[in-house]
């Protein structure tokens, strides 16, 4: 008689972290992001979010699935994959006495989507920590657009800007003072470039898409309170390779995301380097790392944590594109003819003499926007 079967598609790491040690206990072999349990998987398909599955002989072949939601299904009403009906309805009622045993709970896994290999995997069971790990520090950064480095102050820290390529540029807190909150200095660098909000630990790493001031994507590994659907990693994954000119990458991005088996950090730094950024860190350093490679690096510049408003000033008083000093230039000669068309009005005594001077104020503003770039 074959031992009854019990898999669930989530790697050991997730059982622990998710459902805790003493369910971690249950973990006798893995394969391919699934791992192989000696109880039955419902108390864990749940809080893990992941399909399981019980089969044993009791002496036909009884066959159990529980869905991501807690759901369960028996017989022929199991969870099959789409296609699969037909060869659990084989494995589950065809009578043959050359059909044995281990070919009917072959044929109900490959039904259930359960990789065969977890059959053959040794059956020793895998140590359990004695106690869960202290959480680990969160490295967070942003990824943003070159002009992320006139805009640094906006987001409210001491920090550092590394352009890593000639569309990204890597911004992320020193480790001095108070961090700003990874995404909403995304948030605050975000304009019409897009902004990448990026964050890793031992135990979770994730990203969140921004677009002006919206966050319209994101994804973590790991556990998270947001549900990981097909539809919002597909979603994320176009959104990634469009933004980084990878479309044709998209298919893998995705694939990449509804990964399992990779530690988080692992998953990340895959993800970055399917992206064509395999050389900025991340998913692998630290913000201790960070800020001394960045310290190393002429073309790194550090930014000292300012208030909204010295920020703001910052920014006004500071580099300008060539677009916009080109625009000021256009606005204060109209409004130096404007001013001239005021002037002779107010000798005629036509109009208060304040007109004049709130035009002059003016011109010289959008004059003083004529600045070239400051280096």
């Amino acid at each position: 008689m074959i031992e009854p079967f019990f898999a669930v598609r989530a790697t050991p790491h997730r059982i622990a972290r998710l459902c805790g040690p003493a369910a971690a206990s249950a973990v006798i072999a893995s394969y391919d992001g699934w791992s192989r349990l000696d109880r039955d998987p419902g108390e864990v398909g749940g809080p893990t979010r992941a399909f399981a599955c019980a089969l044993s002989f009791e002496p036909g072949l009884r066959v159990v699935t529980y869905s991501p939601d807690g759901s369960s299904a028996s017989g022929l009403d199991a969870a099959a994959l789409p296609g699969g009906a037909g060869l659990l309805r084989r494995a589950l009622t065809h009578s043959d006495p050359r059909y044995t045993e281990r070919r009917r709970l072959a044929d109900a896994c490959h039904a259930l989507g359960v990789p065969i290999g977890l059959l053959a995997a040794p059956t020793s069971p895998i140590p359990a920590a004695s106690a869960p790990p202290a959480p680990s520090p969160t490295t967070g950064v942003v990824l943003a657009g070159p002009s992320a480095r006139a805009d640094a102050g906006l987001a409210g820290q001491s920090a550092w800007t590394v352009p890593v390529s000639p569309q990204w540029t890597l911004y992320f807190w020193d480790g001095e003072g108070r961090q700003t909150p990874t995404a909403n200095a995304a948030l605050a660098l975000a304009g019409r470039h897009p902004a990448v909000a990026c964050w890793w630990s031992g135990e979770a790493a994730g990203f969140v898409v921004v677009h002006g001031a919206k966050r319209i994507a994101g994804h973590q590994w790991g556990g998270g309170p947001a549900p990981i659907t097909p539809e919002s990693t597909a979603a994320a994954g176009r959104v990634l390779a469009a933004d980084f000119g990878v479309p044709d990458q998209a298919l893998a991005v995705i694939g990449l995301l509804r990964r399992t088996d990779l530690a988080p950090p692992d998953a990340l730094a895959s993800l970055f380097a399917l992206l064509g950024l395999p050389g900025a860190g991340l998913g692998r350093a630290t913000t201790a790392s960070l800020a001394a490679w960045a310290a190393t690096l002429p073309a790194a510049v550090h930014t000292a944590r300012m208030t909204t408003m010295a920020a703001i000033r910052s920014e006004f008083a500071g580099a300008r594109a060539l677009w916009q000093r080109l625009l000021n230039g256009a606005v204060a000669v109209a409004m130096l003819l404007a001013t001239a068309a005021l002037t002779l009005v107010w000798h005629g005594g036509g109009i208060s003499g304040w007109w004049v001077l709130l035009g002059a104020l003016t011109t010289l503003s959008y004059a003083w926007g004529l600045r070239p770039r400051r280096s």
